[in-house]
């Protein structure tokens, strides 16, 4: 009976030939196209607009839509976690070149009120590797988008023509949108002893070196030498981390907000006081922050030795 039975799936089975009755690899892992945007015309072309409550992100490659929109999210809902508020709208024009950033008109953004983040992220060479491409065009982007919408976000946050202290500014930027170079940075600092400033100090410095427009270059580097701006950056994004550990979570937006109502003029005690931090003078913090510092370069290195 079994024999029989074994004969029958047999030749039900084949008369499918070649046909498999498994998808091949191709069919599985084929990516299906993402379909995000509105279409615009602009000057011959056409661009794509992609809208969120957080950010407006026009660009003439479709295909980047997908995902710039997980990067720009997931720094959204982050920002909501730090500063414990909702980003102000902001319009991101993506482009590959100087020229074709250019092309992309927004007026209608300015007129809006929106604050306009111009990034230049030119596309990698495509690969035959298509997940492989994919997955470097979308790093790519990230990295150039995400922080300067992050730090557009922070910016409108204390105020428009509030200067903010260098030292908020990035260090909100780079818990937001950076939380790597956070991780690393205590191990960061200890390597680089020699770029590691007091918190009396960092309070006041230039973090990094003046903001160049999008494509230029910068000739000379002055105020802050290359090799230290990572450190500076991470020493103020955890600097931060060490206020929240001790003042809770809001104490970010409060700064921004004491940064906003002083409108350039406050010292940074004034700030920190204004924020609640206790005790509010860099110079009594200095101690319990080393100590802070210590104690996370530690905790990496146990979770690294796991």
């Amino acid at each position: 009976m079994r024999a029989l039975l074994a004969a029958a799936v047999t030749a039900a089975l084949v008369p499918l030939g070649a046909c498999s009755l498994f998808p091949k690899h191709e069919e599985v892992w084929t990516p299906i196209p993402t379909r995000l945007g509105e279409a615009r015309p602009v000057e011959g072309d056409t661009a794509w607009v992609l809208s969120e409550p957080a950010y407006e992100l026009v660009t003439l490659d479709r295909e980047r839509l997908p995902d710039v929109k997980t990067e720009l999210d997931l720094a959204a809902r982050t920002y909501r976690r730090v500063v414990g508020s909702e980003p102000r709208p902001v319009a991101v024009a993506l482009a590959d070149s100087v020229a074709q950033l250019g092309r992309l008109d927004t007026t209608a953004y300015r007129r809006r009120g929106l604050l306009v983040v111009p990034v230049v992220a030119p596309q990698p060479r495509r690969r035959s590797d298509e997940p492989m491409y994919s997955s470097l065009r979308a790093g790519l982007a990230g990295a150039r988008v995400v922080p300067a919408a992050a730090r557009a976000w922070v910016r409108a946050r204390g105020g428009e023509g509030v200067t903010l202290p260098e030292w908020l500014l990035e260090g909100a930027t780079v818990l937001v949108a950076e939380p790597l170079l956070a991780d690393v940075g205590p191990v960061l600092m200890e390597r680089e002893r020699s770029h590691v400033l007091p918190l009396a100090e960092l309070f006041t410095a230039r973090v990094t070196p003046p903001a160049l427009a999008p494509g230029e270059r910068r000739p000379v580097r002055r105020g802050v030498r290359a090799d230290s701006v990572a450190v500076r950056r991470a020493e103020s994004a955890l600097a931060l981390q060490f206020l929240i550990e001790r003042s809770g979570a809001p104490v970010v937006g409060r700064l921004l907000d004491a940064a906003r109502d002083a409108g350039n003029a406050a010292s940074p005690a004034a700030l920190l006081a204004a924020a609640g931090v206790s005790p509010a003078s860099p110079d009594s913090l200095e101690t319990p922050w080393r100590a802070w510092l210590a104690e996370r370069r530690e905790e990496r290195g146990a979770r690294r030795g796991m």
